[in-house]
């Protein structure tokens, strides 16, 4: 599986790229702003929050991949991992790849 530093590397680099833009045009997009700086601030506020929760799914995304490209590695070589397979599972408290987490190691 591909890593997930790839991807928070990527998002990074669109937001320097998105922020340098907005700076070159900072004067044009603050008046644009002050025509409702309520419903403005809102949005942008929106728009901070999702961004910090990208960020956070991706960032939680690393263990998960590890386990999974583990799991991977051990249909590869045949070894029964069964029972390391579900301490890994419980040590490393995967949320987002559980349900599918069970369902492999389950039909395995």
């Amino acid at each position: 599986m591909t890593s997930s530093k790839t991807y928070l590397t990527r998002m990074i680099v669109f937001l320097i790229i998105v922020g340098l833009g907005s700076a070159v045009i900072g004067e044009t997009l603050l008046a644009i702003f002050l025509v409702n700086p309520l419903l403005n601030g809102a949005i942008f506020g929106v728009i901070l929050v999702g961004i910090a929760l990208n960020f956070r799914q991706v960032i939680m995304l690393g263990p998960e991949l590890r386990w999974l490209d583990d799991f991977h590695a051990s249909l590869a070589t045949g070894s029964s991992m069964l029972s390391e397979q579900r301490t890994e599972q419980s040590e490393n408290k995967i949320q987002l790849l559980s349900p599918m987490a069970r369902m492999l190691v389950d039909q395995r």
